[in-house]
C-alpha cells in the first residue's frame, strides 16, 4: 500500500458515532466519520406539567424525565474513503457511494420495524393504555 502523506504526518484519530444497547451496553453499531466533528452540542429541555412555559407562579412539575437533543455538525466525503483502495470500505463506497452511511445515520432517529410491531401489538392488547392510578 501507499501513502500519498508525508513521512512524519502524524495520524489523526478520526471521530465515530458509537450506538450501544441500553441494557447491556454492547456496541450495536459504529459509524466512522471522515473527520471529528465542528461541534457537538448537547441540550436538555424538561417536560413540564400544567401552565405554559413563561408562566412562573406555580411549582415546577415534570410529567417525565428531560428531552435530550444532541446536534453534531459532520462533514462526508466519499473521495477521502476512496484514497485506500484495499480498506474495508472502499468497495461500497466506489458501489453504493455515502448511501450506506445516510442509511445508517437514518437508523438513528427511526424506531426499527420490530418496536414498531412491539408497539402495535401492545396497543391491541391494552397493555399500553394508561389505567387511573388508585391509592390502595
Amino acid at each position: 500500500m501507499t501513502s500519498s502523506f508525508l513521512p512524519g504526518t502524524p495520524v489523526v484519530p478520526r471521530g465515530a458515532i458509537v450506538l450501544l444497547d441500553p441494557a447491556t451496553g454492547a456496541v450495536l453499531r459504529v459509524i466512522a466519520l471522515q473527520y471529528n466533528p465542528d461541534t457537538l452540542t448537547r441540550t436538555l429541555q424538561p417536560q413540564g406539567v400544567g401552565a405554559e412555559a413563561g408562566e412562573r407562579s406555580e411549582a415546577l412539575r415534570l410529567k417525565g424525565p428531560a428531552l435530550e437533543t444532541v446536534k453534531v455538525d459532520v462533514e462526508l466525503n466519499a473521495t477521502d474513503q476512496l484514497e485506500d483502495p484495499s480498506g474495508a470500505d472502499a468497495d461500497s463506497v466506489a458501489r453504493h457511494g455515502l448511501l450506506p452511511v445516510l442509511a445508517a445515520l437514518d437508523l438513528l432517529v427511526n424506531p426499527t420495524a420490530r418496536a414498531l410491531l412491539d408497539q402495535d401489538a401492545a396497543a391491541r392488547s391494552g397493555r399500553s393504555r394508561s389505567r387511573p392510578w388508585r391509592r390502595r
